[in-house]
């Protein structure tokens, strides 16, 4: 007798999205350039708040291009740029059905050839500000004699600061085929592609890391405290909240507050933090009582995702 199918529950079927609320830390870095705007003298990426001050932020763009190497690094298939006629915009082999590229972050080629992108993340923003700290080098030439001489000076913009993120995923446009807007003949990927493509995203954002001048520069950007919604509707309660205050305290009461505002759109969440990261690292400890390390928080994510999808 074949045995039964196992029914998901109710709340199981509800989840709609999955939020992963992170902070990072670097110490010394210069992630992410901007322009130059002097030569020899390469800027970072930075805003102007209202109060006049600026704080620096990673662009999500950039983030992408450290999750796409990581997978590449780890054997996956990616749908690689290709070539077009004439001035045309470039673009990627537009197959969300074999590539989890394509599939996950979208792409635009004409009005007929888009996808918007399930996977949308917002520019890693710093918690503090800029203070105009730069590092030196010198360019060294070598003559024709084949001797070296020291060359022009150069400098480079660093911080020092706690960057928050948030990534939402719309989970039921994963695997393609789901937006009727999206011409991909209906097709879908089965349920283990969607699941293992999920997969493989929290791993990348669980072991995040890149940028700019890493040679100079190493630098980890993983997630060092997070929170892993997954959501009974799309809604990435958290963006405007996680933070840290300018002595490297975790907002605590803020995100207490959201998730207690957002109780009845959230089907379960993973809190996680690493020790000697946060100046307050004990008190987050004690404000929840189910708390873990955060790279226990991303793999009790994946092992409901197994569950669910």
């Amino acid at each position: 007798m074949a045995k039964a199918k196992k029914q998901k529950s109710k709340n199981t079927l509800e989840v709609k999205a999955i939020t992963i609320d992170f902070i990072s830390k670097t110490t010394i870095g210069s992630v992410n350039g901007a322009d130059t705007e002097i030569e020899n003298a390469p800027t970072v990426k930075k805003i102007t708040l209202r109060e006049g001050v600026q704080i620096p932020y990673i662009s999500a763009q950039a983030i992408k291009r450290y999750i796409r190497d990581i997978w590449h690094e780890r054997g996956l298939k990616l749908s690689e740029p290709q070539a077009t006629k004439g001035k045309g915009v470039q673009s990627t082999k537009r197959d969300p059905l074999n590539y989890i590229d394509d599939d996950l972050f979208g792409f635009m080629f004409e009005e007929k050839e888009r996808r918007t992108a399930p996977v949308r993340i917002k520019p890693a923003h710093g918690n503090l500000i800029f203070f105009g700290d730069k590092d030196y080098g010198t360019h060294m030439q070598i003559t024709q004699e084949g001797s070296r001489e020291a060359g022009n000076i150069f400098e480079t913009e660093m911080y020092y600061n706690y960057f928050s993120n948030t990534v939402l995923i719309e989970v039921d446009r994963i695997g393609c085929g789901r937006d009727p807007k999206e011409n991909f003949k209906g097709k879908e990927c089965s349920r283990d592609v969607k699941t293992e493509r999920l997969t493989y995203l929290l791993e990348a954002i669980r072991d995040l890391w890149g940028g700019g001048r890493q040679s100079r520069f190493l630098t980890d950007i993983s997630p060092k405290f997070t929170v892993i919604s997954f959501l009974k509707v799309k809604k990435p309660f958290l963006l405007e909240v996680i933070g840290t205050d300018d002595k490297g305290n975790i907002k605590i009461e803020n995100i207490k507050s959201a998730i207690a505002e957002n109780i009845g759109i959230i089907d379960t969440h993973f809190i996680g933090i690493s020790d000697g990261v946060f100046s307050n690292t004990d008190e987050v400890k004690k404000t929840w009582a189910n708390i873990s390390t955060t790279r226990d928080a991303f793999n009790k994510a994946i092992e409901k995702l197994k569950e669910t999808f």
